[in-house]
């Protein structure tokens, strides 16, 4: 099952800033730990709010880019396969020149040998 991180950071978060109010409340009780301090969790959450928030932007960049880049991978993709069938026309199909451009010759034979034509 997949990760929801929006979801994750959301809760993340609202504990943090939670916990940073009971510790604001709760900080003067006698015997309260001293290692627990509202200032370190504000910067917690802060630093985890603010990489999220580059995170995202950079996501979106990123999306846009790959958009693009699919875009132009299909296009040439498409112009690729043009120039291939154009090359298969010019040299023949079976034709074993066509390997000199990457490409592989249809094979000469079928699956049970080469065909035979029948006498009438």
């Amino acid at each position: 099952m997949p990760v929801d991180e929006k979801k994750l950071f959301s809760e993340f978060t609202t504990q943090l800033e939670d916990a940073a109010d009971g510790v604001a409340i709760h900080s003067s009780d006698v015997n309260f730990p001293p290692a627990v301090k509202e200032s370190d969790i504000r910067n917690w959450e802060a630093a985890i709010s603010a990489k999220r928030e580059a995170y995202d932007k950079a996501k979106v960049i990123s999306d846009g880019l790959h958009d693009a880049y699919e875009k132009v991978f299909k296009e040439y993709q498409a112009k690729f396969s043009s120039v291939c069938t154009s090359l298969y026309g010019f040299h023949g199909k079976q034709n074993p020149i066509v390997a000199d451009y990457g490409l592989k010759p249809y094979k000469k034979t079928g699956k049970t040998g080469p065909r035979v034509k029948k006498a009438n």
